[in-house]
């Protein structure tokens, strides 16, 4: 019924929140687990370690998606040798609107044989696959500012103590109501470092 559809809808969210939570948090290395690893946010090729700030590209000014930080991802990606299948982009509406409002190359069928003016959204452009979703998460302290994130699949593991499980039980104590348990176990890391990006967006301007 649409109650335990639900369920299943509100697992699969879940599920991406803790997949974002791991490209972008803190995750544990170490023999024991224990060593607390954030994101790089200097050095590199770009002095800027694998976090391109809220002003990359844009003169030191605020600014959103824009092709500037589009290319210095992929750049990033390729000086440190992160494979070219399976490169994921996640971002959110406002970003989308951002990009196929100010960067002529994403509209033109010269660059992208998939113009996000005619679609209304973006399927693939500059290697990566393009999923939205309002679950990116803003930057700690900030409302307006989102991390959206690059990453290639092989850098990304999920663990499964137990898969997503739904029971359906009658409560007669409960004028027979119906009662829909669901459960699951799992968690999420990065691997590496250096096959993630994170994108920090102004979505005021």
């Amino acid at each position: 019924g649409a109650v335990a559809k639900n369920h299943a809808i509100a697992a699969a969210r879940q599920k991406d929140i803790i997949l974002l939570n791991a490209l972008l948090g803190t995750n544990y290395t170490g023999a024991q687990g224990t060593i607390a690893t954030a994101l790089p946010t200097t050095g590199g090729v770009l002095n800027v370690g694998q976090v391109l700030g809220v002003t990359y590209g844009s003169g030191g000014s605020n600014s959103g998606l824009q092709l500037a930080k589009l290319t210095a991802t992929s750049f990033l990606m390729d000086k440190n040798d992160i494979s070219e299948m399976g490169r994921h982009f996640a971002y959110s509406a406002k970003e989308l609107n951002n990009l196929i409002t100010n960067v002529d190359q994403v509209n033109s069928v010269l660059y992208n044989d998939v113009r996000a003016l005619r679609d209304g959204r973006i399927q693939d452009f500059m290697g990566f696959a393009f999923t939205r979703t309002e679950l990116v998460p803003f930057v700690a302290g900030s409302t307006t500012i989102r991390s959206c994130v690059a990453w290639q699949a092989d850098v990304l593991y999920m663990g499964m103590g137990k898969d997503v499980s739904s029971k359906l039980d009658i409560l007669p104590t409960q004028s027979q109501a119906v009662q829909v348990y669901t459960c699951m176990l799992l968690d999420a890391t990065r691997v590496t470092e250096s096959g993630v990006v994170q994108i920090n967006c102004d979505e005021s301007v």
